[in-house]
């Protein structure tokens, strides 16, 4: 499996969860993931900045066509897990 194709089994699987702490987990999993694999700080960094940018593109989105108590839901999911993205940018940007 390619980084890409990772990258998107993580952004269905945080769009499809259950709730915020579902997608904190699901993105501390890929970090974990992604430190134990032979895979470089920029790949990394690229990994989860595209990550976050496909999250937000989801977020826009479903606000344009879903009613606003599942919108607001799954902003609610993608805030948190965006979050947790920040927090391991932030760590990739300190090791290098």
């Amino acid at each position: 499996m390619t980084l890409d194709e990772y990258r998107l089994v993580i952004f269905r699987k945080v769009t499809s969860c259950s709730g915020e702490l579902a997608g904190q987990w699901i993105i501390d999993e890929a970090a974990g993931e992604l430190e134990t694999g032979n895979i470089s700080a920029v790949d990394r960094t690229s990994f989860w900045r595209q990550l976050n940018a496909d999250l937000s593109a989801e977020s826009r989105k479903r606000h344009l066509i879903i009613e606003k108590q599942g919108a607001a839901s799954l902003s609610q999911i993608i805030a948190a897990a965006q979050a947790v993205i920040a927090q391991h940018q932030a760590q990739a940007t300190a090791r290098k």
